[in-house]
């Protein structure tokens, strides 16, 4: 497959374009709800991206093919949780958003979650007795979400209330992380002997999320960029007080303490319809919000994968103005945007350090990154790196050689070959005729102990960020080539643009195997 198609700058294409999507994305709040919406999605996606770079057949807007229009089919339970949400969200005098939990009609009677609560933090209490770590950030998380009112005592005479669930919360460490060691998840599938759960009373929403692998492609076509973490998103938007006691656990600080009742007053990560009502809020703000901040609400409609902000543009004003917008924008809807990041320092001066991925802008060097999206980002090198986990597989088994595979997390397919590879070797260990706890032979064995003994060499490899190196207007082309064996098949997809000197540059977009 081969395109060929010279652009012109045009940035009223490019206001007009961003204009159609945002009107199809309001209008069609659950694009990922189901598999059609998603291909009709990534249709969209696919021109607005191309199209921006010179990659998709353009001659001119008159040209142009009809963008889909009209409202996806939603499933009816989909269109009573939107209307719903329409209905019944607000906001507050500072901003904040409040929303009502979509619960089914009639509730059943969920008092019987209390036991389980009450078991839940008793065990949690003999993990204390043997992780003193574990305890003190577990205080410490529960004190800090008190003090910042996301959680309150409920009154003596509220204690008796009718419309009550309970849920069980339990710790999950995050090592990995540079700011929450320690996330508390809040359990609302805890079943009572009928089999009712507050989840199962409550409608899940469409997914609002959008595909990962668009996100990041979509990112590598600026040449400057921004990313930044909306800092507790879940908890920045308010449960209305009515459901809030649908949301009741139980804890103390000390073991002497009486044991205490809360409410949590914000959105609850743990319950199903928390994904659909934070980004359904952020869907809102951006509509609230866009004739004041024009391009921050572009940015995070189309540039954000949850609670993480990608974005950038072509110009050192433009970006700088986005950073600027995105920052006022999100504060406007009480989420504050920390863990800023940026491939020019210019673009962080005025941020403060506290807020930065980085403290000290100075310290900047090749080989510092963060993850973003599950990838390493460089930066000062503005290019994408792997981490392989250090955790080796000594007892080779169907199981442990899958869990082996599942460790490269790779999106857009960089990795193919190596991934391929495993893929491969999987497939004739399968053939054996193996249970999952059953030893590999000794040949098998020793190809994935190699294997694993070659993974570290792919933190080696560096992808650049940026596929698109001149400006609108020169030449651009995509290359598309696929095959096939007895063993395997793949395709893979190369941008090759002409940078302003007239060489060209190729990079690679995309891969698939299988």
């Amino acid at each position: 497959m081969f395109v060929d198609v010279n652009d012109e700058e045009d940035d009223e294409h490019d206001t007009w374009i961003k204009e159609e999507l945002i009107a199809f994305v309001k209008a069609n709040p659950n694009l990922y709800a189901r598999k059609t919406g998603r291909d009709m999605l990534a249709k969209i996606f696919a021109k607005t991206i191309w199209w921006n770079i010179g990659c998709v057949a353009r001659r001119s807007k008159c040209q142009q093919e009809e963008l889909p229009g009209g409202v996806l089919a939603l499933t009816p339970e989909d269109r009573e949780c939107e209307n719903f949400f329409s209905l019944t969200h607000s906001r507050t005098a500072d901003g904040r958003y409040m929303v009502r939990l979509p619960v089914v009609d009639p509730l059943p009677d969920l008092k019987g979650t209390r036991s389980s609560a009450l078991r839940a933090l008793a065990h949690m209490k003999r993990r204390f007795a043997r992780d003193d770590k574990l305890k003190q950030l577990y205080v410490e998380f529960m004190r800090q979400y008190e003090e910042l009112g996301h959680m309150t005592p409920v009154a003596p005479e509220d204690k008796t209330k009718r419309r009550v669930s309970y849920l069980p919360h339990h710790g999950v460490m995050r090592e990995a992380s540079t700011s929450t060691k320690l996330r508390i998840v809040f359990n609302g599938s805890t079943s009572l002997p009928s089999g009712d759960s507050l989840n199962k009373c409550l409608r899940v929403g469409p997914n609002l999320l959008p595909n990962l692998a668009d996100v990041l492609l979509w990112w590598r076509r600026w040449r400057y960029v921004l990313a930044a973490d909306m800092e507790k998103m879940y908890r920045q938007i308010l449960v209305h007080p009515d459901d809030r006691d649908l949301q009741r656990i139980f804890w103390r600080y000390k073991i002497e303490d009486e044991m205490q009742e809360y409410l949590l007053n914000t959105v609850t990560y743990g319950l199903t319809c928390a994904p659909f009502l934070a980004m359904r809020s952020v869907q809102q703000l951006a509509e609230d919000e866009k004739k004041l901040f024009p391009l921050a609400a572009i940015a995070l409609l189309i540039d954000r994968y949850m609670d993480d902000v990608l974005s950038g543009a072509d110009t050192l004003e433009k970006a700088l103005a986005l950073r600027h917008q995105l920052s006022e924008f999100c504060m406007a809807g009480g989420f504050p945007l920390r863990k800023w990041s940026a491939n020019e320092e210019s673009l962080l001066t005025d941020v403060p350090a506290e807020h930065r991925m980085q403290r000290e802008l100075c310290s900047w060097r090749p080989q510092e990154s963060h993850a973003i999206l599950g990838l390493q980002w460089h930066p000062c090198l503005d290019s994408f790196s792997f981490a392989t986990k250090t955790s080796l597989v000594t007892f080779f088994t169907k199981r442990s050689v899958l869990s082996l595979t599942a460790r490269l997390f790779d999106p857009l397919g960089w990795l193919a070959p190596v991934v391929v590879s495993a893929k491969i070797l999987f497939q004739a260990t399968w053939l054996r005729g193996l249970d999952w706890d059953d030893p590999l032979s000794e040949t098998d064995a020793l190809q994935w102990k190699t294997y694993q003994a070659e993974l570290p060499l792919l933190e080696q490899i560096r992808v650049p960020r940026r596929i698109y190196p001149g400006a609108r207007g020169l030449g651009v082309e995509l290359h598309g080539f696929a095959d096939a064996s007895e063993k395997a098949y793949a395709a893979v997809v190369y941008l090759r643009a002409q940078a302003q000197d007239g060489s060209w540059l190729v990079t690679l977009l995309a891969a698939k195997t299988k």
